[in-house]
């Protein structure tokens, strides 16, 4: 475990874990939207449209969980789950940030939501990262945890990645700072 963290965690987890209330409080502040709230790497897909400005459309699949949630919430779990499945490296996590953040605001511009390009883009990070942050961050020290402590769950992670479990525990312990 301290191989993983070399910086320590547990305080900072501790302290949101404490604060959950105002942060959940803030995700209830900012301007609510219709969510797909199942975002992860499997359920948008890319398209040729001939309609649209560049020839792509994102198409969302499996509508099962739709509601309303804060705007950039559903990015947020996008981003979470797109890091913690490996489907992009945490190494570019900031470059996936960004990407994700951008577009989102900009179909938010598209769509008619008229606040400033700068407020818009605050509103979008900040739901983003509280919701990541309040969904993600305990389960993904959890998984770090289990890995440490559980032989199964370690002998199957080096079957499915093909990594030490040095190598995935620190993996896994990056996607928590960030």
């Amino acid at each position: 475990m301290r191989e993983a963290f070399p910086i320590p965690v547990a305080a900072r987890l501790l302290r949101l874990h404490t604060q959950r209330e105002g942060w959940l409080a803030t995700l209830e502040r900012l301007p609510q939207t219709l969510c797909h709230l199942d975002a992860f790497p499997g359920n948008p897909l890319a398209r040729t449209d001939a309609h649209a400005p560049d020839g792509q459309q994102t198409v969302a699949l499996d509508w099962a969980f739709v509601g309303i949630a804060a705007v950039g919430e559903e990015v947020g779990h996008l981003i979470a789950w797109s890091l913690m499945l490996d489907a992009v490296a945490v190494e570019d996590a900031e470059d996936l940030c960004a990407i994700v953040l951008a577009g989102y605001a900009h179909g938010l511009y598209e769509a008619g939501w008229s606040v400033s390009a700068v407020e818009r883009t605050q509103v979008v990070a900040l739901g983003a990262s509280v919701s990541a942050v309040m969904r993600w961050a305990f389960g993904a020290a959890g998984r770090v945890v289990g890995l440490a402590v559980d032989e199964p769950a370690r002998v199957a992670m080096e079957q499915t990645t093909r990594r030490s479990v040095t190598e995935e525990m620190a993996r896994r312990a990056r996607l928590v700072y960030f």
